[in-house]
């Protein structure tokens, strides 16, 4: 029995080990040189908090023009900073397992400051704007985004019994 309980220790943190890996190859969105929030534009996300037991709600940067941010949602009120021009902004927005995601093109000069709103209108949608800080205007439409239970994989463990 402390074999096979050795052993499914070790297959769990072997497993464990491989959801920690994180792949070096990848390359995460930088502004470009000499772009700082003073020359360029900033762009930040947001978290509308609920009663327990609910879940808060967050919008955040996925990527800039197809590049992915560092830290996800977890950088959800970090500031990106974009150079003047146009950007393609990938949005999403979570509230505990549900997600949705959309891209908005986004066109930006020296100073613009951006915040992502969001609210959640019916069980499956959810409205994501940006307004800018400074003015606290919404910029173009908002956008309805359909929202569902994220598709985390998972690793089926078989432990059979003991006689």
């Amino acid at each position: 029995m402390w074999k096979m309980l050795r052993f499914v220790a070790a297959l769990l943190a072997l497993m464990l080990s491989a959801c920690a890996t994180v792949d070096p190859n990848i390359k995460y969105y930088e502004p470009s040189p000499g772009t700082t929030s003073e020359n360029g534009a900033t762009i930040i996300g947001s978290r509308v908090p609920q009663s327990f037991p609910l879940d808060d709600q967050t919008a955040y940067i996925l990527g800039i023009s197809g590049v992915p941010i560092r830290g996800g949602k977890a950088a959800f009120a970090e500031p990106v900073v974009l150079a003047p021009g146009a950007h393609r902004v990938a949005i999403a927005w979570t509230q505990g397992s549900l997600f949705g995601s959309t891209t908005v093109q986004l066109n930006v000069k020296a100073g613009d400051q951006f915040v992502i709103k969001h609210q959640r209108v019916e069980k499956e949608v959810a409205r994501i704007w940006l307004e800018e800080t400074k003015t606290n205007t919404g910029i173009g439409e908002a956008i309805f985004v359909r929202i569902s239970v994220e598709s985390g994989g998972f690793i089926p463990i078989y432990i059979p019994r003991g006689r």
